[in-house]
């Protein structure tokens, strides 16, 4: 790396709006980070008001989530509050809704999201998540139990966003507003370290590559009257994979989760088909239908593991599924794909890959399917 690089993140104070907009756009001026992840900022003129102040350092950002949500005007109540401010290129970004909550959070779209970031210098790009939780007390309407089980619910959906989106080859980093036990969430997210000092709650997690290595270093700053964090990359390592020669894969449907239904009336019947190809050789599967898929609904499946013989040094692991309608015709919910080759096949040896195929989001939906790769 050229030099390291840092990233701030913190949740907007509720109080004092205008003089905190004000420090914090003056701090990142000064600061210039090379990227900054903010939690709060449901107002669109607040958010207009401080990408304006900062546009000329921070060419790329996305904000959201958004989702249409009064069916006669077809207008937004609020968006999700986050804003991803970025001084490096995003060569991609999605962004998902959480479907569980309790009390006001039901008037907003808080979920999750994704900037993938190509740093000049940096020997890989790198997965940035951010993120703003069920609130643990709401007060209006919900109760503490209803805002836990939410809690439980959305913990459960980022895990599947973050294994659908990043590079496991390469490292990530999750920030936030995260009411969440550290030991409950980074069980929850496979590979993920706290990089947050010692204080409550969780406010950035990282992941490593299998390819490069991060080092992270946490501290904690104040830039505009809410403690926020600063991290660093400073290095990364690159690993060196096995040499042994890949000759055969085995690639195995575990799960399927939904993150959201599709858009027709009631829970979802769906199916989904799994294929493994390398070269000319090519293998497939289909599952049975599985019935009343809603919002957070996750089955186990039972197909055996599809194994492909004399892989080519490169291996295409792909998916698509249908929702299947008793009144209409069985509607297509997508497909996906991931490829994986020379080092990144080789990572695989003796180390099986567990993750989640990119998000199927055919007619509304949201499924997330989970698969195991093994080479030997």
């Amino acid at each position: 790396m050229d030099r390291p690089l840092r990233f701030y993140s913190q949740t907007m104070p509720p109080t004092d709006r205008n003089d905190s907009l004000e420090r914090l756009a003056a701090s990142l001026r000064a600061e210039r980070f090379d990227v900054v992840g903010l939690c709060g900022i449901f107002e669109p003129d607040e958010r207009d008001r401080l990408v304006g102040e900062v546009a000329d350092l921070y060419r790329w950002r996305c904000d959201g989530p958004h989702e249409r949500g009064l069916p006669i005007v077809d207008e937004e109540l609020a968006g999700g509050g986050l804003l991803l401010l970025s001084r490096h290129h995003i060569a991609s970004e999605r962004a998902t809704i959480y479907r569980q909550y309790s009390g006001e959070d039901g008037l907003v779209n808080k979920g999750v999201l994704h900037a993938r970031i190509e740093p000049a210098g940096c020997a890989c790009g790198i997965d940035l998540f951010l993120t703003q939780t069920q609130t643990p007390r709401p007060r209006v309407g919900g109760s503490v139990a209803a805002a836990h089980e939410a809690i439980l619910g959305q913990v459960a959906h980022l895990s599947a966003f973050i294994d659908s989106c990043r590079d496991p080859m390469e490292p990530a980093l999750l920030v936030g507003d995260l009411d969440v036990d550290p030991v409950s969430l980074k069980a929850s997210l496979r590979g993920a370290q706290d990089l947050r000092p010692a204080t409550r709650p969780i406010e950035a997690l990282g992941f490593s590559g299998r390819l490069h290595e991060p080092a992270w270093k946490a501290e904690r700053r104040d830039l505009s009257g809410r403690r926020g964090l600063e991290l660093s990359l400073n290095t990364l390592t690159k690993r060196r994979p096995s040499v042994k020669a890949v000759r055969r894969a085995h690639v195995k449907l575990v799960s399927v989760r939904c993150l959201q239904p599709t858009s027709g009336p009631g829970d979802d019947e769906v199916s989904f088909e799994l294929t493994a190809t390398s070269g000319a050789i090519s293998r497939s599967d289909l599952t049975g239908e599985f019935e009343d898929m809603a919002a957070g609904s996750e089955r186990r499946s039972g197909l055996a593991p599809l194994v492909v013989e004399g892989l080519l040094g490169k291996l295409v692991v792909s998916c698509t599924g249908r929702e299947h309608g008793h009144l209409s015709a069985d509607e297509g919910l997508g497909g996906s794909v991931i490829v994986l080759e020379g080092d990144a096949l080789a990572s695989l040896n003796g180390a099986p890959l567990e993750r989640v195929m990119p998000l199927l989001t055919g007619d509304g939906g949201e499924y997330a399917l989970r698969i195991e790769i093994s080479v030997e």
